[in-house]
């Protein structure tokens, strides 16, 4: 997955964290430090509609999740590559 892209259709829709070389799909690692304000939350599930209207898959994962459950984070991210390929 190639790192902080920036993304979008016609419009620019965000950098995002993660995506995907050879399918539409987006991970986003969601931190406390920023995406836990009422404006950031906001913002980003603005950005995230505009990116799922674009055609992308996009899973949200918490950054404490990859600290604490990776085999949760491997899950969600099979699952959301499935989704992309359209097998999900």
């Amino acid at each position: 997955m190639r790192r902080e892209v920036d993304s979008g259709d016609e419009l620019w829709c965000g950098r995002v964290d993660r995506m995907a070389h050879d399918l539409p799909f987006i991970v986003e690692i969601q931190s406390w430090m920023y995406h836990a304000s009422l404006i950031d939350v906001t913002a980003d599930a603005k950005r995230i509609s505009a990116l799922r209207s674009a055609g992308f898959v996009v899973a949200e994962i918490k950054d404490s999740t990859v600290w604490t459950r990776p085999r949760e984070v491997v899950s969600t991210v099979r699952e959301g590559r499935l989704a992309a390929s359209g097998v999900a």
